[in-house]
Order: structure tokens, then C-alpha cells, then sequence
């Protein structure tokens, strides 16, 4: 429903609007699911549906007559404060006949705040001079908590349940592109490939729940060495990948070295027992012009060199 949808209704009342109109009319505007409320220059209520009565708990009588910013509050800030009159949607249409939608709070009877989505238009008279304004609000709280849902939804799929650092997904959607502009503003970065030694005889040895501890472990650890720029992801199994920005050459390979002494000096504990594990470990920088697809292969390749050079060991090229 829109200001325009019932202006065709509200054309054929006299002014003030709630008084001499017929009740076909009224009952039209009773059966509109949004809020529609009427005012007059001095922001004097005229017209007040029964929509507009559930949703702010108060009644046609009471709100009818009664002047919207003294009597009783309509809009209002998240936290409750009163907006001011230049910050009041209704007043600016009245101002400078300009229509205007926006999502804010209610203010219900009861001292409650409901988030709603507000449209407002001034209205015209035959000469063409503004002679009130119409307000026409909704019920947002479905929309809020659908949003929040997507959004928890969007967070679910870019992390990684296990760990709780981001996916793989999450890594070729966000962080690929990140690269990509790191290369188009000439920001230097490297990505590193770090792979779990010999994870399948964790696994095998001690079953999957303390394979599980493992990677949560090392996700742990890597996180707590990230610098604050830097990015770590689960690449999938037991490998994980970091895109380091500002990072490159010598400090790139000690970074890398530092991740793998980090891996060397700890045991992760599973119930009983204490699990060593090591990493082989590939870095690169990225290169002039180079998609972040070509930087990760690469740093898989030099990850693979590792391994096949004796694991617990850096490569960087």
C-alpha cells in the first residue's frame, strides 16, 4: 500500500477529514493492513484507521483532535528519545512538500518501541497549497528478524562450523575479492598455505573427535599470531590458508617460520594424551597484476613442496 493508493480516497473528504466522511470511506481506510494517519497544518490529527490504533495502542478518539508532537509521541530514535520536530518525517512534509520514506520507531501506548516502515506526503488543496499530510507506517518487526536471519544465515555459510574461522566459501567470496583490489591500489600481500603433517594418523590413532580438538586447536593457534589485517581461513580437511597484506620477502618467511615453530613447540592436549603435531607450510607473494587464484596456486604448490621435502618445513617462493 502506498501515499498513492489512497489519495483517491482522501480527495473526497472535506476537510477536517474524520468529520462528515462518509462511513464507506472510513471503513475503506479500516480495512488498509498499515497505519494511516492524517494531519493538518499544526500537525493536528484528523484521521486516525483502526490499523493505526493496534499498532500504537491508542484509539481513534484519544488520537483524533490531539496534536501528534504534544499530546502523545509518534516517532522516536532505537532508544526510545523523542525526535525533534526538524527530525520528524511528518513535519518535514508539511515544510517542504517533499514525500519521504524511512525505516524508524513508534512509540506504542504502552512505552514500548516498534520499528516500522514510515511514508509521508503532504497534501494539497484544489489551489495547490499543503493543508496536512498523510502518513502511512507498517510493521517492520517481521522484516527486522527475516534480516537478522539472512544475516545470521550469510555468517553461517562463511564460517566454518569446526573452528569457527572462515570457509572456504567465505575465502573465494570476500577475501578473493579483497586481494583483487589489493592488486588494482598496488598493495602488496601474500597468501600462506599451512597443511597439518601426517592428520590422517591423528586420526586413525586417536579417532575423529581428537582429529576435531586438533583443528580447533590450530585454528586457535594461528588466530593468536595473525597480525590485525591478516586473514585466516579453512581451506578444507586439514588445511588452512592465510592472506597476509603489507607482507613479502624476508618478512614473509619469517612469518612463515614463525607459524611453523609455533606448530613444533606444542602438544594439543586430547583427553589423556598430548598430541604433537608439525606443519608444512607454502608462502608467496602476490605479483604485479595477478589474480588472487594464480597466488593461491602457487602457494599450494609451495605448501606440496614441503610435504614432499620431508614436512615441518617452509617454502617460499
Amino acid at each position: 500500500m502506498t501515499v498513492a493508493d489512497i489519495q483517491p480516497h482522501l480527495k473526497r473528504m472535506p476537510p477536517p477529514w474524520n468529520s462528515g466522511v462518509p462511513d464507506v470511506q472510513n471503513a475503506v481506510l479500516d480495512q488498509i493492513g498499515e497505519g494511516v494517519c492524517l494531519v493538518d497544518l499544526d500537525r493536528r490529527i484528523t484521521f486516525w484507521n483502526r490499523a493505526a490504533e493496534r499498532l500504537t495502542g491508542w484509539t481513534r478518539s484519544e488520537a483524533v483532535g490531539s496534536v501528534c508532537s504534544e499530546d502523545f509521541v509518534l516517532h522516536c530514535s532505537a532508544d526510545g528519545e523523542v525526535l525533534s520536530e526538524v527530525e520528524c518525517p511528518l513535519a518535514a512534509a508539511l515544510e517542504d512538500g517533499e514525500a519521504r520514506e524511512t525505516e524508524m520507531h513508534l512509540l506504542h501506548r504502552g512505552g514500548s518501541r516498534l520499528s516500522v516502515h514510515l511514508r509521508s506526503s503532504p497534501m494539497y488543496d484544489e489551489a495547490g497549497f499543503i493543508i496536512g499530510s498523510v502518513q502511512i507506517f507498517s510493521d517492520n518487526t517481521v522484516k527486522l528478524a527475516l534480516f537478522d536471519q539472512v544475516e545470521r544465515m550469510k555468517h553461517d555459510l562463511n564460517r566454518d562450523a569446526l573452528t569457527g574461522v572462515g570457509n572456504r566459501r567465505f575465502f573465494e567470496r570476500e577475501i578473493g575479492a579483497m586481494c583483487n583490489d589489493m592488486v588494482v591500489v598496488g598493495w602488496p600481500y601474500s597468501i600462506v598455505f599451512v597443511d597439518i603433517d601426517h592428520f590422517k594418523a591423528v586420526n586413525d590413532r586417536y579417532g575423529h573427535d581428537a582429529g576435531d580438538r586438533v583443528l580447533r586447536a590450530v585454528a586457535q593457534m594461528l588466530g593468536s599470531v595473525l597480525r590485525p589485517l591478516d586473514v585466516l581461513a579453512r581451506w578444507g580437511g586439514e588445511e588452512f590458508v592465510i592472506v597476509a597484506p603489507d607482507l613479502a620477502g624476508k618478512s614473509l618467511r619469517t612469518f612463515a617460520e614463525r607459524l611453523r615453530m609455533l606448530f613444533a613447540s606444542r602438544d594439543i592436549p586430547a583427553g589423556r594424551e598430548r598430541i604433537a603435531v608439525t606443519a608444512s607450510i607454502g608462502g608467496t607473494a602476490a605479483r604485479p597484476r595477478e589474480q588472487w587464484a594464480a597466488t593461491l596456486a602457487r602457494a599450494d604448490r609451495l605448501m606440496y613442496e614441503s610435504k614432499t621435502g620431508g614436512r615441518n618445513r617452509v617454502t617460499i617462493a
